[in-house]
């Protein structure tokens, strides 16, 4: 079907591999860009463990937040935003989140309410102060 000499075989085989090099070399660039910018989505759960191990809530919350931009589904980083908004004491948002996750994830439910009930005490001892 095909006669071609040694030479155009090898030159064939020359241009596949530079153009499987190509794709590789810019998957790599890309993974490391990632990574290095702290928002690979495969490590996001350890960034957001880190950010909120050191306290750096507005951090994570900004982190989260671009995370959930392309992984809307991911329940692990939702639950991360909604605790780095009850960290900064934005009770409103923090709350709406957990009642998200309360009455979509049942596995999650007993947690959430636990901020739930949280953000009600906080936000009633601040009105009666």
């Amino acid at each position: 079907m095909f006669d071609l000499s040694a030479d155009q075989k090898l030159d064939v085989l020359i241009v596949l591999f530079s153009i499987w090099l190509l794709v590789f070399t810019f998957s790599i660039l890309y993974k490391l860009k990632l990574f290095t910018s702290g928002k690979d989505p495969e490590r996001a759960h350890d960034r957001l463990t880190i950010l909120e191990n050191k306290g750096d809530y507005e951090a994570m919350l900004e982190v989260a937040s671009w995370f959930l931009e392309t992984q809307s589904k991911n329940i692990q980083i939702y639950w991360a935003k909604g605790r780095a908004l009850y960290k900064l004491k934005r009770f409103e948002e923090a709350q709406m989140i957990f009642e998200d996750i309360r009455d979509t994830e049942p596995l999650w439910a007993e947690d959430a309410n636990k901020y739930i009930s949280s953000i009600a005490e906080k936000t009633h001892n601040k009105a009666l102060k």
